[in-house]
């Protein structure tokens, strides 16, 4: 068995072990509920140790994001509620910025080599696209607001994207959809579903924003038409 096939068996059973344990053991007790039944024992220890529950919070964050649970919008729910609306945003957005370096950085680690080996030939033209417009694309994955990020950083990964490509792109890319769930914070106690946060208006925004990303792509493929 060469060392490839290994790679990715190894894959296989941690992305299998990672759905168990989030199936089985987290989303029972990291939920919406869980949060709303104790919300005033972290708002209590927020308010005695600021500086620690900021760094947990982030450090929770960045968790999340590494292990690509999803799990984000409740992050940035509960961090409304507990550092409001403007520093909620500021430490959701460390958070995001930190898990995506860690991630981009393990996965390439990896997957970069197994992924180029294995699939040079099937992902040249792919790749070569994702290239050109690389940053785009993933400015429009941030603001759709519901892909999971290891596939983000697969679409970065396979583009052969920067780091710091990836970080601006994170920044700017979850901002929006940060912003709408920090700010229900305020009224976290009265949330029935996270579904509750999302309103049409606010769907069409973020669906606005992904293809308002990728006007730079079609100007390329607009002036490569008519060689201009």
């Amino acid at each position: 068995m060469n060392s490839g096939i290994k790679k990715l068996l190894w894959c296989v059973v941690v992305i299998a072990a990672i759905y168990c344990t989030y199936r089985f053991f987290i989303a029972k007790y990291v939920s919406l509920e869980m949060f709303q039944m104790h919300s005033g024992m972290f708002k209590d220890f927020v308010s005695r140790h600021y500086v620690g529950g900021v760094a947990a919070y982030v450090l929770a964050l960045i968790v999340v994001l590494l292990f690509g649970l999803p799990l984000v919008p409740l992050f940035a729910l509960v961090a409304g509620y507990l550092f409001g609306t403007v520093y909620g945003v500021i430490y959701s957005e460390v958070g995001a910025v930190l898990g995506a370096i860690t991630s981009f950085l393990i996965y390439r680690s990896f997957f970069y080599n197994l992924i180029k080996e294995k699939y040079k030939t099937k992902f040249a033209k792919f790749e070569h696209e994702l290239k050109k417009g690389g940053a785009s694309y993933l400015l429009m994955l941030q603001f759709l607001g519901i892909v999971p990020f290891f596939v983000i950083n697969s679409v970065a990964i396979l583009a052969d994207l920067p780091l710091k490509t990836m970080i601006w792109t994170t920044a700017l890319g979850t901002l929006p959809f940060l912003i709408v769930y920090v700010a229900a914070g305020s009224r976290l106690g009265s949330i029935k579903s996270m579904h509750d946060l999302l309103s049409w208006q606010t769907i069409g925004m973020l669906l606005i924003l992904a293809l308002l990303s990728l006007i730079p792509v079609a100007i390329k493929r607009i002036k490569k038409y008519y060689h201009i």
